[in-house]
Formats: structure tokens, sequence, C-alpha cells
């Protein structure tokens, strides 16, 4: 997965509703899959999830929209560290 294209589709659906997958009201990505790391940063969450045979990453903006690059990745830590370069760009 290319992580800077992927982050400037995930910073493009923060902005501009529809070009990521959407969300039903009151489902959370998790709810389908099982989630594997947290953590927080000051106004946001970014959350691992095991996805088949790999992991994804999912971050909640202060403004509670929630994103995720689409990317599907080896390690948690991968995953994790993708979301965590998504937050320090935003």
């Amino acid at each position: 997965c290319d992580c800077g294209e992927a982050f400037a589709k995930m910073g493009a659906a923060v902005r501009q509703p529809g070009h990521m997958q959407d969300l039903p009201r009151g489902g959370f990505p998790m709810d389908v899959t099982r989630l594997i790391q947290v953590a927080v940063r000051t106004g946001w969450i970014i959350e691992v999830s095991l996805h088949g045979r790999g992991y994804r990453c999912w971050v909640v903006n202060p403004a509670l929209d929630v994103v995720s690059d689409g990317c599907i990745y080896q390690t948690s830590s991968a995953a994790l560290a993708a979301g965590r370069l998504y937050v320090e760009r935003h």
C-alpha cells in the first residue's frame, strides 16, 4: 500500500465525506473486526483492528470523523505507525 497516497485520500475523506468508506450511523468499524490496539493523542484516537490476516488503522479526529487509509498492514505496529503519522501531519 502506498501510504503517502493513502494518507492523502485519508485527509481528503475528512474534508470531503464520501471519498472513503462511509460508516453507518451508530456503527463503528470495530463492530465487524477485532480491536487490537488503541492509542490516544490530544483530541485524536488511533485504533488498530485485525482484518483477515492483516491489520487496519482507524483514526477518530477531534470532529469525531472516523477515517481509514484502507491499507492492510502485515503487523499491528505498522498499522499503528501509519495512524500516528497521519495524526502528526494533521
